[in-house]
């Protein structure tokens, strides 16, 4: 009788083995579901790395182009006032040629002058002998 007791109590109270199994399973979708999640996180980051990388680089590339813009902002100065000094040379000299191109047109004057003053001399002087 005690045999046939153990008996109906097991056959009446056997739901352990179900629950065991609904645990596991439950505990090997979690476990699936975190590796999933690890997985994704990994490539996410590789991918925000990578990400990072690129604008590293295009930060840097804009920091050297933003230099480069000031060394050529700073060179177009340079040869604006060059450009302004020059343009000043210029009419300086042009002031200057324009003088002596006055200088010498009285020069050719004086000269043609003093030929037909010499001329007349000698006309003066030939006619006297």
């Amino acid at each position: 009788m005690a045999a046939r007791g153990l008996r109906t109590r097991r056959s009446g109270a056997d739901y352990w083995p179900g629950f065991v199994d609904a645990l596991a399973t439950l505990l090997l979708v979690v476990i699936f579901v975190l590796s999933v999640f690890i997985v994704a996180q990994f490539y996410l980051s590789e991918a925000l790395s990578g990400r990072d990388e690129a604008l590293r680089d295009l930060n840097r590339r804009a920091s050297e182009l933003a230099e480069l813009l000031a060394l050529e902002k700073a060179e177009s100065r340079e040869l604006g006032s060059e450009v302004v000094q020059l343009s000043a040379a210029l009419q300086d000299k042009t002031a200057q040629f324009d003088r002596l191109n006055q200088t010498l047109a009285q020069a050719d004057q004086d000269l043609a002058a003093r030929k037909t003053q010499i001329a007349e001399l000698d006309d003066a002087l030939a006619s006297a002998r």
